[in-house]
């Protein structure tokens, strides 16, 4: 079975509980893509003014249905989420856009997707590297790997 990648999308309202959750090594609850299935990872991003992919996380349980009508959220799926992680260097979106551009999604994020498979495994790259590398990178991590795979 391929392990998916999910992004979701927060406003700068709620970065701080991401960040307490982190911290506190914490299981957190967050909307998720209908399709998401428990172990998949997931890109959390903080619309501006932060604009950027600020952690990572597993799906810990099914995803299931806000069906209150009075709920902000009504509508939505919401899974819990562990194995959430600060990247040591945030992913901007100005650098999805410019290094991944046939992947619209960056130009007005949105909604919780699927990460195409096709980058798949540049962003499982990208998140490895800059989970334990605290040195600042300007460009997406693809650009270290196509080097690499010249050698």
């Amino acid at each position: 079975m391929t392990q998916a990648i999910f992004t979701t999308i927060t406003n700068y309202d709620y970065y701080e509980t991401l960040r307490i959750d982190a911290i506190e090594d914490a299981v957190t609850n967050w909307t998720i893509n209908k399709n998401a299935k428990p172990g998949d990872i997931v890109l959390l991003y903080v619309c501006a003014p932060v604009s950027a992919v600020v952690a990572t996380a597993r799906v810990a349980t099914i995803p299931a249905l806000c069906e209150d009508p009075q709920s902000a959220w009504f509508r939505k799926h919401f899974s819990d989420m562990d194995d959430l992680r600060l990247l040591a260097l945030q992913i901007g979106r100005h650098n999805l856009l410019e290094d991944l551009p046939s992947w619209r999604y960056w130009k007005q994020p949105r909604n919780s997707v699927r990460v195409p498979d096709e980058f798949v495994p540049v962003m499982l790259y990208a998140i490895d590297m800059w989970q334990i590398d605290n040195e600042p990178h300007l460009r997406l991590p693809m650009h270290f790997k196509k080097r690499d795979s010249r050698n």
